[in-house]
């Protein structure tokens, strides 16, 4: 899982946190989450780092888990 941290959806600038429950969260909020994940990923992907490939992995699950609710 990506790292959680005291944020929650829609904190600027706070890292992509995925909440252990995903069934209270609306429509809007998962949108949200989703877009998180991916511009969290975009940036990942644009710093070429291959020291990130195992927060890009967990990203990739959390996006599936949003996903798939």
């Amino acid at each position: 899982m990506p790292k959680t941290t005291s944020g929650g959806v829609g904190d600027a600038g706070a890292p992509f946190t995925l909440p252990a429950d995903l069934s209270a969260l609306t429509l809007e909020a998962l949108a949200e989450l989703l877009d998180a994940a991916n511009g969290e990923m975009d940036g990942i992907l644009a710093d070429r780092d291959p020291a990130k490939l195992p927060q890009l992995s967990e990203l990739s699950t959390a996006r599936k888990k949003i996903l798939a609710r």
